[in-house]
């Protein structure tokens, strides 16, 4: 034995080298594999915490707290659960308030996952969500939504509305979940020199108007390929709904703006801005006795762009102020 053994001691040598590499491999993509699939559970949330989480799922119009959610940072997957209902009638009335949400009923059961023990589980159709960053790149963004699903189920004489979303990158956190922050930038200003006031206008595509600002609100997010801008202009107080549409009207191509619900429709928008408009919505409201233009802009546009908006307020290239 001894004897066959110094014959062979390289080829013996060499293949433990290799059981061992073939070894350390699989060990290697074992625990690969498990931190892509594992999901880490959070059951307390600051409200900052709550509105992340439910903007990440493009509902930020609702305002239920959070029972727990589920997400793994490796895979983006995340899993938020809603408060408890008393029944399934109840989630749905509370979906139906939210406009757009107006066709939201309950769908056909769904088979259990792999994970999930639960029975009678139903999906909820036609819910509104708000347009993803995630997709805009895409050369359809009308399909945007269909990576978010929800479904219902009951637990403990109560029930839940759970939202599924696949490919998260609004948020950021650590490998077990224990906080949640927003990857947007975000500024507001109040103040504003002539030159920024129009580089605003223009920015949200009205360079022939020349309000004032009270205010506005700037915040991005950088992602592959774009940056995706979100855009608040509010321009100066008005003393009726009836003077801003006045003053809209005097300019050419605006003859038809109107006013319904708060929504002020008609406006033209003149932006020759080398970027994609994802979404954009002028409003109206009232406050302390003045009524307010609230303009909302979000777009993407290339990375290496010089951005205007940086310079009005005031971020240097490492995002700060």
């Amino acid at each position: 034995m001894l004897r066959f053994i110094k014959e062979h001691i390289i080829k013996i040598i060499f293949l433990a080298i290799v059981l061992l590499f073939c070894g350390f491999f699989v060990y290697s993509f074992e625990k690969y594999a498990a931190r892509g699939t594992k999901l880490h559970e959070k059951t307390s949330f600051t409200d900052q915490e709550k509105n992340i989480l439910w903007s990440e799922l493009g509902l930020d119009y609702i305002d239920l707290d959070i029972s727990k959610a589920y997400y793994n940072i490796y895979s983006h997957r995340l899993f938020v659960v809603s408060e408890g209902f008393d029944n399934i009638d109840a989630e749905i009335e509370y979906l139906k308030q939210f406009k757009g949400n107006e066709n939201v009923h309950i769908g056909d059961a769904v088979k259990n996952e792999k994970d999930d023990k639960r029975t009678n589980i139903r999906e909820i159709l036609d819910i509104k969500y708000n347009p993803d960053i995630q997709y805009f790149y895409m050369d359809d963004l009308e399909d945007w939504n269909e990576s978010i699903v929800c479904i219902t189920y009951k637990e403990k004489g109560k029930y839940y509305l759970r939202f599924f979303k696949d490919g998260v990158t609004r948020f950021k956190t650590d490998e077990d979940f224990n906080y949640v922050k927003s990857r947007f930038t975000t500024r507001e200003k109040t103040t504003f020199t002539d030159q920024e006031k129009k580089n605003l206008w223009s920015e949200v595509g009205l360079e022939y108007i020349d309000l004032d600002i009270s205010k506005a609100d700037y915040s991005y997010y950088d992602s592959k390929p774009k940056r995706v801008v979100e855009l608040y202009v509010v321009s100066e107080g008005f003393d009726s709904i009836d003077a801003e549409l006045e003053y809209l009207k005097q300019f050419k191509g605006n003859e038809y703006v109107c006013q319904e619900d708060y929504e002020i429709d008609g406006i033209v928008d003149n932006t020759n801005r080398d970027h994609i408009v994802l979404q954009r919505e002028y409003t109206t409201y009232e406050k302390n006795g003045k009524y307010y233009l609230k303009l909302y802009y979000k777009f993407a546009e290339d990375k290496d762009n010089d951005n205007i908006l940086d310079e009005v307020f005031g971020i240097d290239d490492s995002g700060k102020q």
